[in-house]
């Protein structure tokens, strides 16, 4: 085996345990519940910023936070890994945002 596939294998160990870990139900309530005080403050700031409501917004990273600017922005789109391989942020499903895939991993090779 080569170098190569022997590190893609282990890294791809260490993100699979990390999502068992980080991606769950439970998980995911917890971190609203922590992210919510700052997500307000982030909400009522760009509202504050850019009080055009049809202007374009690129959230970096699905979150319910994606789901607040939607409440208000008419074109939101976000930015992260498929939302097909992530263990988390099945609420925001019914969102319909657009999403551009988009990951700093290393292609398969």
């Amino acid at each position: 085996m080569n170098e190569i596939k022997i590190y893609r294998e282990l890294i791809n160990g260490w993100v699979d345990n990390e999502k068992k870990i980080t991606c769950g139900e439970e998980m995911s309530k917890k971190y609203i519940k922590v992210m919510m005080k700052r997500w307000r403050y982030l909400y009522d700031l760009c509202a504050f910023l850019k009080p055009d409501n049809s202007i374009d917004v690129l959230d970096v990273g699905r979150s319910y936070f994606s789901q607040m600017l939607s409440g208000y922005y008419k074109n939101v789109t976000t930015l992260g890994l498929d939302l097909a391989d992530d263990g988390g942020h099945r609420e925001l499903d019914e969102c319909n945002l657009e999403h551009i895939v988009f990951g700093l991993y290393p292609s398969p090779v």
